[in-house]
């Protein structure tokens, strides 16, 4: 993405009817919102149906959505993290599904063409590890690391998407990287 004004231009556009200009952000916004689902619900045709139903949502929302201070691409994740905390609450089950499954979908699964074989490994292999730290923090830490990290959304949009505070979210990151570092030294010392 070049800058944050291209997708609020895209959205203004969109919101004035432009067909073309919602489907760039379409364009631009669906691998990370596809990605973000799927580490939340780690079922692919699950995540295919909630994605559509995210970007669903966003086009049925134009004429309500303000563009101001918060970017298109954090408006998307928070739609989607709604739209996910829906999809449970109907099924009665976790928000954030079972970390534990090594036969789940990873958001690593999808593939990007711009990295190398190698670096796709490498980051694999980094992320496996990541993942196996993440069930040592708790299910907001988790989500704020995931928004903050993965998602690249500041804190105030993450406050806005989950509902809290900025301090909150300060707090839920610090304790979060202090609770994934700590389990990163342990796998560590493991291998």
């Amino acid at each position: 993405m070049s800058s944050d004004t291209e997708p609020k231009r895209l959205l203004r556009e969109a919101k004035n009817g432009n067909a073309e200009a919602f489907g760039k952000l379409y364009s631009l916004y669906f691998t990370p919102v596809y990605r973000y689902v799927l580490l939340r619900v780690r079922d692919r045709t699950l995540t295919e149906d909630i994605t559509q139903t995210v970007f669903m949502k966003v086009y049925r929302s134009l004429d309500t959505f303000h563009v101001g201070s918060i970017s298109p691409l954090a408006y998307f994740f928070t739609v989607a993290r709604n739209t996910i905390i829906d999809h449970w609450k109907k099924k009665r089950e976790t928000v954030f599904g079972d970390l534990g499954d090594e036969e789940s979908d990873t958001p690593l699964d999808i593939p990007d063409n711009r990295e190398h074989d190698e670096t796709r490994v490498d980051r694999a292999v980094t992320m496996e590890r990541v993942r196996s730290a993440l069930r040592s923090v708790s299910e907001d830490q988790r989500e704020v690391l995931t928004l903050k990290f993965i998602a690249q959304l500041s804190n105030h949009e993450i406050a806005r998407a989950m509902g809290k505070t900025e301090d909150a979210i300060r707090q839920l990151q610090s304790r979060g990287l202090k609770a994934l570092r700590d389990a990163l030294k342990n796998t560590e010392h493991h291998e």
